[in-house]
């Protein structure tokens, strides 16, 4: 890789970090009951990397990530709507942290990778039934 993976991970938690007012942020994931009064709450894992090569040239490097979310949310109230108090904001501005930065709409992450995009299904335990949402969102970043 023409940046190293550290330098990768960096930027990465530097962008989502900066995407929210979280109470607590780490590269290392920890468990929720580890972080139950520092919540909001969000890590990255590194989770696989997809390294190909055309017959010449450098290898191309697609580096897969999980953004992990924890959040307290009023399940005990009837009239909280979780989803637009907790889940939404948080969802929303993830989204906007990966906003395009380039003409090609790309985004590279201040210039340290080709384009990193959410990408795939992203995974949501709302906390309706013990107040303890979850959210998974997953990432791509590209690179040579």
């Amino acid at each position: 890789m023409r940046v190293a993976r550290s330098v990768v991970d960096d930027a990465l938690f530097n962008v989502v970090n900066a995407a929210y007012p979280w109470a607590y942020s780490s590269k290392h994931l920890q468990m929720f009951s580890n972080t139950s009064y520092l919540q909001p709450a969000m890590f990255i894992r590194r989770v696989n990397e997809d390294i190909s090569q055309k017959a010449y040239g450098l290898n191309k490097y697609v580096l897969t990530y999980e953004i992990w979310v924890y959040l307290q949310v009023n399940w005990q109230d009837p009239a909280a709507d979780i989803y637009d108090q907790t889940i939404n904001p948080v969802m929303d501005a993830i989204d906007a942290a990966f906003y395009p930065n380039t003409p090609q709409g790309s985004f590279t992450m201040g210039g340290v990778v080709d384009n990193a995009r959410i990408s795939g299904k992203a995974d949501i335990a709302d906390g309706s039934t013990d107040g303890q949402a979850l959210i998974v969102v997953p990432v791509e970043v590209f690179t040579c």
